[in-house]
Parts: C-alpha cells; sequence; structure tokens
C-alpha cells in the first residue's frame, strides 16, 4: 500500500496541515505586530519575548519564506537595542539573504 492510501485509510489529508500552517503565519504575524508596538513604546523586555516567540512559531516555515525575513529582522532590533550586535548583525545577513533570494 502507497502512502496516499494509507493517508486515506487513516484519514489523514492536506486540509489539517494547510489549516495548521495558516494559524501558525497568523500567530507569527500577531506576535511580529505586538513585538513592534511594545518596541516603538519602548517595552523592549515583552517586545524581546514577542519576537522569540514569533521566532519559535517560525521555524516551521521554509527557509526561504519572507515571512522568516521578517522576524529575524525584528528580532534583530530587540538584540540591537540589547547591545548584542553580533547576534543582531546575524540576523540581518540572514533576513537579507531570504529577501535577496526572493528577488524583493
Amino acid at each position: 500500500m502507497d502512502l496516499q492510501h494509507r493517508k486515506q485509510k487513516i484519514g489523514v489529508t492536506s486540509a489539517p496541515l494547510a489549516k495548521f500552517h495558516m494559524i501558525t503565519e497568523n500567530l507569527i504575524d500577531s506576535y511580529v505586530s505586538q513585538g513592534a508596538t511594545a518596541f516603538s513604546q519602548g517595552q523592549f523586555q515583552a517586545a524581546g519575548r514577542l519576537f522569540l516567540a514569533a521566532y519559535q512559531k517560525s521555524k516551521s516555515l521554509s527557509k526561504t519564506d519572507p515571512k522568516l525575513a521578517v522576524v529575524y529582522a525584528n528580532l534583530s532590533l530587540f538584540y540591537y537595542q540589547q547591545k548584542r550586535y553580533r547576534k543582531a548583525e546575524n540576523l540581518l545577513e540572514q533576513a537579507l539573504a531570504i529577501l535577496t533570494d526572493n528577488n524583493l
């Protein structure tokens, strides 16, 4: 029995997986948005927690997903503010590489 037949037999479809990815992406967007708001209000620790939460959730994204670049760029702002310049620079370089790979 091939994989497709086994999936059908146990009721696995791609719809739940697609829904999971959509929820994950919405959650990432929410964390980034809330983090940016907190950062702009000077609530740097709260912003850092939110950016880190977005980073954790973004691990399920493709390594070339532009959304990952947004997560990296925002997290780099937090690290820069914390004077963790090497970490901030590394994240910005990764964000730029993703955007360049996507011709953005």
